[in-house]
This record gives structure tokens, sequence and C-alpha cells, in this order.
């Protein structure tokens, strides 16, 4: 999904997934939102722990087809989830980075820079 995809679908539908958050948890959440040429590259995952369960952030990243990032985020509910699922050796994602530029992560706490940066 593309900033202006995700923008035509906020306008196209009465209600998203990103209704379960607060006023102010989207407006952040959306400002953190990076893209880039592969899609979403990364995002503030602390608006989504700090105020959705699992399944809430499950649906909202499921909206940009990154749901799987949750693996890294929420791993004891992504592992209760997914009891069959082995554990990749390299996650592509890696938490406390941003996606600063394509295929460029950069630390920076309560961010995750996806393998899409």
């Amino acid at each position: 999904m593309t900033q202006e995809q995700l923008n035509s679908h906020i306008v196209a539908h009465d209600s998203t997934p990103l209704d379960a958050l607060s006023p102010e948890g989207r407006r952040q959440f959306l400002d953190s939102l990076f893209f880039s040429t592969g899609g979403l590259g990364s995002y503030n995952y602390s608006i989504l722990t700090g105020e959705l369960d699992f399944d809430q952030a499950y649906r909202i990243m499921q909206m940009f087809g990154q749901e799987s990032s949750l693996r890294t985020i929420y791993p004891n509910e992504w592992s209760a989830r997914n009891p069959g699922q082995v554990r990749p050796a390299l996650m592509p994602d890696h938490a406390g980075y941003s996606c600063v530029g394509r295929a460029n992560c950069q630390k920076n706490s309560d961010f995750i820079c996806m393998s899409s940066c």
C-alpha cells in the first residue's frame, strides 16, 4: 500500500481498523508511517502496543500487508496464534530502527524498520 492508497482507503470507508486508536494515537501513528518504493517501510509501534491488543494491531497492519511485522513486536501473541510457524533465523524486520531511505534503517527506538524499506 502506498501513502496515496492509504489516503484513498480512509476516505472511501466509513470505518477502518485505525478507528481502534485514540484520535491522538491515530494522528501519531499515521504521521510515523514511512513509505518506500516497496510499500510501508517503517512505523512507530509504541503507539500500537500502548493502545491496542494484538488482534487490533493485526487488523491495522493487515491493511498494509505487513501483519508479519507483529511477530517482532508481539512475539508471544504471534507464537500463540501461529503455533506451527517456525521463526526465521534472520528476522527481516528490525525493532528499534526506522526506515530513512531505500534499504537504509537508522536506530530509532519505538519504530520498526521492515524488509520493504
